[in-house]
């Protein structure tokens, strides 16, 4: 069911899908213009994820899902204890050490 006229006349058009987004996300697009501490731009998400990039295709990546996996497993983890101000290798040894895994 489409949600508004400009949208009914665009049902037939290549972009009903886009539009039915933004329709439906709207009230998510602008969050950065009522609350200040939202960036604009998701520029800080894009650099954190260039040096994985970047050693992907440096070393042709990985042969399996499993390694693939397991590669941006380890990427997720290192980033987030860094992004805490923890030290990946102390946290990997705490993490080993427990008893719950």
């Amino acid at each position: 069911m489409l949600c508004s006229p400009w949208l009914d006349a665009a049902a037939a058009a290549a972009q009903t899908t886009l539009s039915r987004r933004i329709v439906t996300q709207l009230s998510h697009l602008f969050v950065f213009v009522t609350d200040p501490a939202v960036p604009a731009t998701n520029n800080a998400a894009e650099r954190s994820l260039q040096p994985l990039a970047v050693a992907r295709k440096i070393s042709g990546g990985t042969r399996s899902v499993r390694g693939t996996t397991t590669r941006l497993t380890l990427a997720s983890l290192f980033s987030t204890w860094r992004a805490q101000g923890g030290n990946p290798f102390d946290e990997c040894l705490a993490l080993l050490s427990s008893s719950q895994l």
